[in-house]
């Protein structure tokens, strides 16, 4: 009887530890393949309506307290080395707000730019990134970016984040030659979108200064591409647009 016992425990042990074994390959698999490049980019919006505390207009409520400017889950392109980076922040309320760059390597990826301080803080609409104090980018390298909005700096668990990925590609001369011969932001813009250049098209119109309403038209034909239904189109629509100051990096 006492043998029976023995070899049952036994069987029992051998099945645990087989169970176990299963378990820590099926964790270091799913570790692995969390930056395969099959895998479908990161979401470009913060998660479902959270935001800090109740700070979000009535009008507002139900919509992603960040939302990157780029279409949702996509690794969209660019020629540039320094892209402008734009970010739709829904809370009225200034908080101080981070931003990191990371470039691919392999399975994973690297920081390689982090932005933040007491004078970097959000706004409430869409803000607009392109400055040289951000690295030059690589062609043919992905990169990785990331807008945190720090609800309280003693709870990390409690910020609201977004990031999306971009690839560098190099700029056709028959692109180039259009590019350079025109001066015309509209013209380009379109250019830059019959491309399939998601970054550099909506640089051209969002960071021109001035009143246009067919610059105005086209711009929103972008943010129909990224607004999930009709109350974003119109937020994205009728934000104020604030040039982030890096001034004091």
């Amino acid at each position: 009887m006492k043998l029976l016992t023995k070899c049952i425990y036994q069987k029992l042990a051998r099945a645990l530890l087989v169970g176990i074994l299963a378990g820590l390959w099926l964790s270091v698999s799913i570790s692995a393949k969390a930056y395969d490049d099959e895998e479908a980019p990161p979401s470009a919006r913060s998660s479902g309506s959270r935001g800090c505390a109740t700070e979000a207009l009535p009008q507002a409520a139900t919509v992603p307290g960040i939302i990157l400017l780029v279409p949702d889950r996509q690794v969209s392109k660019t020629v540039s080395t320094r892209p402008t980076f734009a970010w739709f922040v829904r809370d009225a309320n200034n908080r101080p707000i981070e931003f990191r760059l990371y470039e691919s390597r392999g399975n994973d990826f690297k920081l390689l730019k982090e932005i933040k301080g007491e004078n970097f803080t959000s706004r409430p609409g869409i803000m607009v990134l392109s400055s040289q104090d951000i690295p030059e980018l690589s062609p043919q390298k992905r990169y990785r970016w990331q807008v945190e909005v720090i609800c309280n700096p003693s709870r990390p668990s409690s910020n609201i984040f977004a990031e999306a990925e971009v690839q560098v590609v190099p700029i056709s001369a028959e692109l180039k030659n259009q590019i350079d011969t025109t001066k015309d932001p509209l013209k380009q813009a379109k250019l830059y979108a019959e491309a399939n250049l998601w970054y550099d098209s909506l640089a051209s119109v969002l960071t021109f200064a001035g009143n246009s309403p067919s610059i105005e038209n086209f711009r929103l034909s972008l943010f129909r591409k990224i607004a999930t239904n009709n109350k974003e189109e119109q937020l994205f629509k009728y934000s104020a647009i604030f040039p982030v100051n890096l001034g004091f990096n």
